[in-house]
């Protein structure tokens, strides 16, 4: 005890006050460096010849930046300068500046990195090169072997992996023979279900047999993931057949796997009325229930049609919710006048059920064309009203879809329905920025209508600079609540790769614009989309961001910004449910999910974000 009391006594003198020290607290974000401002300013106003001079500065961290930067700004002409920076004393540099060239896709860009990648000791330096060069090789490159891809997959690990099995997945039918059976191979025995489902998703460019016995025992794969996988595949190979194992996948305890089931289920052209009533009847989702009701009533005999009929027109009684009665509008769609449809697309009622109006109206003027009169001389005159309507409302999203519709014509159809008076009175409704996405599509549809080329995509000019004294405030993985319906997800922002967006996204965050927002996108297995203030998706701030790309790319759990082009980013945003490896480069990915993925996974159009809180 005294052997005690004197250690405590000397530990107690030891430990007086020491001598007084200034706390330095660490910098929020690598862009509190004074000097990486003029990188900062050069990356956001596109001056490439700015960030070349910048990648000649004496400071590594500069040159790094520099050569980063050049990811996001993407001009073809900097190739020579980034060439050089992988020659650069400093590792960092070397290796951002491969990343950035990647992004170039041509033949020197490809054969650069590679000779770099030969030049590297480092492991980890040499599997960013690999990385890189085979990025560069993918885009420069169209046509690969698969055989070549599926050695490269083997020895890949990673997200290498998935990058590898996105390509694979995508390669045309013909090429597929002499291998298989060893993809087949791959495929079962690959461990990561991310990876996994990409594979399978390339199953349907194999022979039926194989396919069918691969897919089929899939599908009922413990992972929903998988088995919303399974399911496409199935259905692609086996075709209508398929229409009981999709009447059983309805009930699945995965949201992502009913909604799947429902949208192949729509999209045939023959199927039992009865089982689909059946189904309807037997499913406690309502958003499973009205498609099914509304596939009895174009399948079903008169019987059936009758009872469908009935309770779809219960359901529009029961309820307000936007979704639903967009839902109900394609289920019964066939219950109402053409007229109809289009007065409903001029009702002050949300966006989504205009959009849905517009749909079905088209789709029944295209159904109803008489058979073998479905050119575009014997439609022209059913479509001009839907189309003229559309157009005159002034609305945004309906004016898109009609030229998007108009683009499906010939000319002289576009010419009767799109004149230029039409078109003059739709353009002075748009606001040059928020609607641009709309301004676009008038533009690709005019020039068609005039025997032009498809306009290229051009970003809007500058307008929206980056708030610095907020972005001082911003820590890397600052977390973010987004309280949904279904539950809770927790975000982390990445402002050292997107620091222009992570601002805008807590600004709004803190002006609460997101509260009461919906998700009005979702696809299983690929996003969740939420954040317009529309709800349907074409709607937008008065401002754009910059397109800004870092290292990290779109696997599961990223979040990125939607946008309709490079440089044309806005408010909405969407979680990756699996990885999407043709996703990078070309869109801003600025957080990660760090906890609720299991909840993202489980939503579904019409689910809402009651709140998105900064976590402190």
């Amino acid at each position: 005890m005294k052997i005690s009391l004197i250690l405590l006594c000397v530990l107690a003198l030891g430990c007086g006050n020491p001598p007084a020290t200034k706390f330095i607290p660490p910098p929020a974000n690598k862009w509190s460096d004074a000097r990486l401002i003029p990188v900062l300013e050069a990356q956001d106003h596109r001056d490439s010849k700015a960030l070349l001079a910048l990648l000649r500065d004496s400071t590594n961290v500069v040159r790094e930046a520099a050569a980063m930067a050049f990811a996001s700004v993407q001009d073809s002409t900097t190739r020579d300068g980034l060439i050089t920076a992988m020659s650069d004393e400093e590792p960092a540099v070397r290796r951002a500046a491969a990343w950035a060239l990647s992004f170039i896709a041509d033949t020197n860009a490809v054969k650069a990195i590679a000779i770099q990648a030969l030049k590297e000791t480092d492991p980890a330096m040499s599997s960013a090169f690999y990385a890189a060069s085979f990025r560069a090789l993918m885009r420069a490159k169209p046509d690969h072997d698969p055989e070549e891809l599926i050695a490269a997959f083997v020895k890949s690990s990673g997200y290498q992996r998935a990058c590898i099995a996105e390509v694979l997945r995508r390669m045309p039918k013909e090429k597929w023979a002499p291998v298989e059976q060893r993809y087949v191979e791959l495929l079962l025995r690959e461990g990561d279900p991310d990876v996994k489902l990409l594979l399978l998703a390339g199953m349907k460019s194999f022979s039926d047999t194989l396919a069918k016995n691969t897919v089929t025992g899939l599908l009922h794969d413990p992972n929903p993931k998988i088995r919303v996988a399974a399911l496409r595949g199935y259905a692609s190979i086996v075709g209508e057949a398929a229409a009981p194992q999709l009447l059983q996948a309805v009930n699945d305890s995965f949201p992502g796997v009913r909604s799947t089931a429902v949208e192949l289920l729509e999209g045939m052209k023959n199927l039992n009325g009865e089982a689909c009533w059946t189904a309807g009847q037997e499913n406690a989702d309502v958003m499973v229930k009205i498609p099914l009701y509304g596939l009895a009533v174009k399948f079903g005999d008169e019987g059936t049609r009758n009872v469908a009929t009935a309770l779809l027109n219960s359901i529009w009684q029961q309820y307000a919710d936007p979704y639903v009665r967009a839902a109900l509008m394609q289920a019964r769609m066939n219950m109402v006048p053409v007229d109809s449809l289009i007065a409903w697309m001029k009702m002050p009622w949300p966006a989504v059920e205009s959009q849905s109006a517009f749909a079905c109206a088209i789709t029944r003027v295209r159904e109803n064309a008489p058979h073998g009169q479905k050119t575009s001389k014997a439609l022209s005159s059913s479509l001009t009203s839907p189309l003229r309507v559309a157009f005159e409302t002034g609305d945004a999203g309906l004016i898109a879809a009609a030229a998007d519709e108009l683009q499906k014509e010939d000319a002289h159809v576009i010419a009767s329905v799109l004149d230029s008076a039409t078109e003059a009175k739709a353009r002075a409704a748009m606001h040059p920025i928020r609607d641009l996405e709309t301004l676009q599509e008038l533009d690709q549809v005019a020039a068609k209508r005039d025997g032009l080329p498809a306009p290229p995509h051009q970003g809007p000019p500058f307008n929206h600079p980056i708030d610095r004294a907020r972005l001082d405030t911003l820590r890397q993985d600052k977390e973010y609540r987004i309280t949904t319906t279904k539950g809770d997800i927790v975000i982390a922002i990445e402002p050292d790769a997107a620091p222009g967006t992570c601002v805008v996204f807590d600004s709004l965050v803190t002006a609460e614009f997101y509260n009461g927002k919906y998700y009005h996108r979702v696809v299983p297995d690929f996003v969740a989309q939420g954040g317009c203030p529309r709800g349907d998706g074409f709607g937008g701030m008065d401002w754009t961001m910059r397109t800004e790309i870092g290292f990290n790319g779109f696997d599961t759990g990223a979040v990125g910004i939607a946008s309709s082009g490079r440089d044309s980013e806005s408010c909405q945003f969407f979680f990756m449910l699996a990885p999407a490896p043709h996703l990078d480069g070309r869109y801003t990915r600025f957080a990660h999910v760090v906890s609720g993925m299991d909840v993202a996974q489980r939503l579904v159009v019409g689910d809402r974000m009651t709140s998105v809180k900064v976590i402190e």
